[in-house]
Formats: C-alpha cells, sequence, structure tokens
C-alpha cells in the first residue's frame, strides 16, 4: 500500500503499470495451439495529484466573540462565524489508459496529528468532523484546548458514453463523498469540477455534462478495472466550519492546531 503525507510541499502519487493476457486451453493425448502474449504500452501510468492549495490558514478571533458555557467550563468559538469555507485537500486524477487495468487509484484520504490517526465521524450527508487538539498560548504556558473541523469532500469522475464522443459525463463516485454536492458542499464541488477540467482535454473532450441525478458505482477506480473508455478524476474539499475551545478561565492570546493530510491507496 502506497502512502504519502502532504506538508508544505505539492505531493504527486504515481499508480503502478500492469498489464497481462493469456488463453487456457486443454486437449487429451496431445496438444497444439498457440498462447498469445500482449497488452498496451503507455508512456506513463495514471496517477492521482494532489495539493493543499493552503498550507496555513489564519483565523484571528475577537473575545467578544466567544460563548461560554458553564457546564463544561468551557468557551468557544465559530471559527467560521464570517469567512466562506476554506480550501482543503484538492487533486485529479490523469485519464485511465484504454485497454490498461486500473492500479492504484482507489484513494484513501487519511488525517493524523501528532503521528494518531485522527478518525473523521459522518455526518448529515456523508460531511465529516474531524476532533483536533488545540494549543493556546504555545510560547509561554501551553493550554490544551480542542478543534473541531466539518470537512466536505467531492470525487468526481467523467468519461465519454462511447469511444469518441467529445462530451464526456461527470458524476459523483458513490460513498464517497458529500451526497448531492451540487447542492450540500456547493463550494467543494466547483472546486472539484475546475479540478475535473483541466484534464478534459486529454480525453479529446470539448464539453462536459455533469449528471447531478445519479453516481459512478463505489468501485470504479477498483484495482484490475478493464478500462474501456478513458476516464478522468477531479477532487476537492473544504472546511465548512469549525469550533474552538477552551477552558472557561483560561487567559489566551494565540492559539494554533496542525494536521497531516495523508494519502493512500486501497
Amino acid at each position: 500500500m502506497k502512502k504519502h503525507n502532504l506538508g508544505v510541499a505539492v505531493v504527486a502519487l504515481a499508480g503502478a503499470l500492469t498489464c497481462s493476457s493469456a488463453l487456457a486451453v486443454t486437449a487429451t493425448g496431445t496438444i497444439n495451439h498457440d498462447i498469445h502474449f500482449g497488452g498496451t504500452i503507455a508512456d506513463d501510468a495514471p496517477k492521482w495529484v494532489w495539493e493543499l492549495p493552503q498550507n496555513s490558514i489564519r483565523f484571528d478571533l475577537m473575545e467578544k466573540d466567544v460563548v461560554v458555557d458553564s457546564s463544561t467550563n468551557t468557551k468557544s468559538w465559530d471559527i467560521f462565524s464570517q469567512r466562506a469555507p476554506a480550501k482543503f485537500l484538492e487533486g485529479y486524477m490523469e485519464p485511465t489508459v484504454q485497454g490498461v487495468a486500473m492500479q492504484g487509484l482507489n484513494a484513501d484520504v487519511k488525517y493524523l496529528q501528532n503521528g494518531i490517526e485522527v478518525t473523521p465521524v459522518y455526518t448529515t450527508n456523508h460531511q465529516s468532523t474531524l476532533a483536533l487538539k488545540a494549543t493556546g498560548n504555545k510560547d509561554t504556558t501551553a493550554i490544551d484546548g480542542q478543534l473541531s473541523l466539518t470537512l466536505q469532500p467531492v470525487l468526481l469522475l467523467a468519461q465519454a458514453a462511447k469511444a469518441g464522443d467529445t462530451t464526456i459525463i461527470a458524476k459523483q463516485l458513490a460513498d464517497t463523498g458529500v451526497s448531492q454536492a451540487n447542492i450540500n458542499a456547493r463550494s467543494a464541488y466547483v472546486n472539484a469540477q475546475s479540478k475535473l477540467a483541466s484534464q478534459q482535454s486529454k480525453v479529446g473532450a470539448t464539453s462536459i455534462t455533469y449528471d447531478t441525478n445519479s453516481v459512478w458505482p463505489a468501485n470504479s477506480l477498483a484495482d484490475g478495472t478493464e478500462v474501456e473508455i478513458p476516464m478522468i478524476g477531479g477532487y476537492a474539499s473544504t472546511i465548512s466550519a469549525g469550533l474552538l475551545s477552551f477552558p472557561k478561565d483560561a487567559e489566551i492570546s494565540q492559539w494554533e492546531s496542525v494536521i497531516t493530510v495523508q494519502v493512500q491507496y486501497k
């Protein structure tokens, strides 16, 4: 299993190219039959190319906006109360190759903090919430806090209905990301469209039709899937909401929370 961490640098993940063909026969007594070996040769195996558009996201908060909860002895800020969703992980999938079985394209995004995986909690419409640790006053006397982030991931795949078509059809991949994202995660959906469109000329497409009423099967990128018509992909996620919390009586002048994004392949 390949895995890569995304930090300051943009990371490109390459899949492996495998191709084989064989014919099995049986006979009694003697056998005289050809076995044909063959396949295709591509310049490069298709891969996902990933980036973090923002490696640092700053939130300057006002003390007057804090909400105190005496029952839990905490105080909290809604860090997205007056701002649009922030770009998070984005990427595009290069075209699959006709006649070449897919390999290493079924991405699995994971999140880590201090080397420990943070498991998302899936909420309405398959949004995911991450419960992270935050640190206040790191340069003086550090105070532990919490940061809850709501992520809206969207994965689009597109291919032509038949070979030679110049219009390709884009749909979300089933069981991956926010459902009905064109409505429920509009910002991430638009960003995923942009990533997808960056690859359309590579499959000879002049236009993309977005089908929001159906989805691609969940196993569309499974290893070993034979490619009859090339397919491209676009992925984007945004942070749409966040809640920062510290002990009620703590004096906080600055804070931070650091997360590692890891992409590996199923």
